[in-house]
């Protein structure tokens, strides 16, 4: 009888337990999940931190957390991925009483774009592992991957032809007369404008920077054209990275930039387009966001690109740009700047051929 009584008791103590576990399970559990980095370029690696606390007594002896994101990053370690349409994963935990377990995942940036993780799955059991609890917890996780920087090495031989060309009109030029702060390093600086004792002081190199006395702008067009083959995509991609290489080169050297593109931001559906360019963190986050849904031309930017001095146009599709049409009545204004792969294309445009043209061999990883 007592024998009984005691089963009896420990019955009746482990259907409570299970009960209130099953009722709150959940409670003071939580699960955080972050990039270590809000804005990365194309390749780099970053973290992705999972953060779970469990704040009460009652202790999580099994917990599975999942969750997806795009395809386009990728887990160094690829235990527990599964990749379709998506890239999915799900982890184990378990968790005693007010525990934290903190696990951090490498990540490679495979392309420019803005990503984020707006929910994450948490899977439980009860006591007896015989009902499976889950819930939805809601996420945060943003980050922007910038186009890949073209190398200082390849960038900088263009930039001086595009610069020195644009400076002999007279509109680029700095006057070395008029100094107006120091600013970073970039390499391709003069060692001239290098302030050594500010160097020293902030432990990495600074040059000065001087204002000019006449105006300095310049209008960047940027065609996204068709894409159908793996190569239309990758030369589509390397007109983004050189816009976005030699907008920043610009607009740090105290040029100003206007931005006009075919393109549609994706998250506002806006045309990828800016009269003036604050800051390379601005040009940088409009190009991570620019998708292609169409194809449009450029007319309704006619009067914008007909009133500027320099133009620099970066396009694929040298043979039928739609921004041609455009630059037809600018005599010499225009530089195109045509990406290819193995072999240079043959211009038979007139229009194309009275430009100044330059060809841009594409690597991989620059």
């Amino acid at each position: 009888m007592t024998i009984i009584l005691a089963l009896a008791v420990i019955f009746i103590t482990i259907f409570l337990l299970n009960r209130f576990y099953r009722k709150n399970w959940s409670e003071n559990l939580s699960v955080t999940l972050s990039f270590s980095s809000k804005e990365v370029y194309e390749t780099d690696t970053v973290f992705l931190e999972e953060v779970i606390k469990n704040k009460k007594i009652v202790p999580v002896p099994i917990l599975e957390v999942d969750f997806n994101l795009s395809r386009n990053l990728r887990f160094k370690n690829k235990e527990n991925n599964i990749v379709s349409d998506k890239l999915y994963r799900r982890d184990i935990f378990s968790l005693g009483s007010r525990q934290q377990i903190t696990r951090r995942h490498a990540l490679i940036c495979m392309r420019r774009g803005v990503y984020d993780i707006d929910s994450a799955g948490i899977t439980s059991y009860d006591l007896i592992l015989k009902k499976k609890l889950g819930e939805v917890v809601k996420q945060s996780a943003f980050i922007t991957v910038y186009p890949l920087r073209i190398s200082s090495r390849r960038l900088n031989p263009l930039y001086k032809v595009l610069n020195g060309d644009l400076s002999s009109s007279k509109r680029l030029i700095e006057d070395p007369f008029e100094f107006n702060g120091i600013r970073d390093y970039i390499p391709g600086d003069s060692v001239k404008t290098i302030n050594w004792k500010a160097s020293a002081k902030s432990s990495s190199l600074v040059v000065n920077k001087y204002s000019s006395t006449e105006k300095k702008e310049v209008t960047v067009i940027l065609d996204y054209s068709d894409d159908s083959t793996s190569d239309d995509y990758d030369l589509n991609e390397e007109c983004i990275r050189l816009t976005a290489s030699l907008c920043e080169r610009f607009i740090l050297t105290g040029i100003q930039v206007r931005l006009i593109s075919n393109m549609k931001d994706c998250l506002t559906g806006d045309d990828i387009y800016q009269a003036r360019i604050g800051s390379v963190k601005t040009c940088l986050t409009f190009l991570a966001k620019a998708e292609i849904k169409t194809y449009p031309d450029f007319e309704k930017y006619d009067s914008e690109i007909s009133g500027s001095e320099n133009i620099i146009l970066i396009t694929k599709n040298i043979h039928s740009c739609p921004a041609s049409g455009i630059i037809k009545d600018m005599a010499e204004k225009a530089f195109i700047i045509v990406p290819y792969k193995n072999e240079k294309p043959v211009i038979s445009d007139p229009v194309v051929s009275r430009q100044d043209v330059i060809f841009w061999e594409y690597y991989e990883g620059n």
